[in-house]
């Protein structure tokens, strides 16, 4: 692609799209660089175990996979903070509201942002839960959870929307 762009003496230079620099700083400041490389598949496995095992209800099997802390923030506006026990027990009374639960993943990704320790891997995806009552509910998805410099999960950020009926 090819970009005419005004040098200051208005002469018009022929540039490629990778070659032009911000016309002017970010209108916010930007907590992560942008500079992220794609980061190894064993991040992105975990997440899917973790679902997987919210999915059978065998939460327990992912108990060793989070840091000693835990922060989430849930898509509904509520957050946890505290230790790893508390965290697991905290979403299993969660999946004892429901009598079965099925997911399903359109995108899953592991991210190393620069100059970080730490890694991301991030999943988009449904979720359908027939809860205890014989309620039935369909979400998208989107979770982006963090590892921090000792391979461990530390931190979850969960969004969700209902989706579109057909």
């Amino acid at each position: 692609q090819t970009i005419m762009r005004n040098k200051p003496s208005s002469a018009a230079v022929k540039v490629t799209a990778t070659d032009v620099p911000p016309v002017h700083p970010f209108p916010y400041p930007i907590q992560y660089s942008g500079d992220f490389s794609i980061g190894g598949i064993m991040h992105a496995m975990i997440v899917l175990d973790l679902w997987k095992y919210f999915d059978d209800n065998t939460l327990d099997k992912g108990t060793t996979v989070f840091a000693e802390q835990v922060r989430m923030d849930f898509a509904d506006g509520t957050n946890f903070t505290g230790n790893r026990d508390d965290f697991m027990s905290v979403m299993k009374q969660q999946r004892q509201t429901f009598s079965s639960f099925k997911s399903t993943i359109d995108a899953i990704v592991s991210l190393q942002p620069a100059g970080k320790k730490e890694s991301w891997g991030n999943v988009w995806g449904h979720q359908t839960g027939v809860t205890t009552t014989g309620v039935t509910s369909t979400v998208m998805i989107n979770e982006n959870w963090m590892f921090d410099e000792d391979g461990k999960v530390s931190y979850i950020r969960q969004f969700s929307a209902v989706p579109q009926k057909s």
